[in-house]
């Protein structure tokens, strides 16, 4: 009975060692991935927003409305404020 303990006591150890490292190794991938996420969808980007503005003017050309082109400029205004390339200011007419 002894000798059965003695043997599983290094089995237990290494798979304490082995579970420790991969709770480890997933703690800092949840991690990672928490900031990517956090940069991703909560800090503005200049060219996410100048990807959105393209789809916007595309959208505009397609189907002009008065009120949408208003706001596509009002947006249009604040990016070129502060985001380069400048995007080119349109005519609501």
């Amino acid at each position: 009975m002894m000798a059965s303990r003695a043997m599983s006591l290094p089995w237990k150890l290494t798979f304490q060692k082995i579970s420790s490292y991969h709770v480890l190794t997933s703690l800092v991938v949840a991690v990672v991935a928490l900031v990517i996420c956090i940069l991703v969808f909560f800090v503005d980007s200049c060219g996410l927003l100048h990807m959105e503005l393209l789809q916007k003017l595309k959208e505009h050309d397609q189907h002009p409305d008065s009120d949408f082109c208003i706001d596509l400029l009002y947006e249009i205004y604040r990016y070129n404020d502060s985001c380069m390339p400048y995007v080119e200011i349109i005519d609501c007419g």
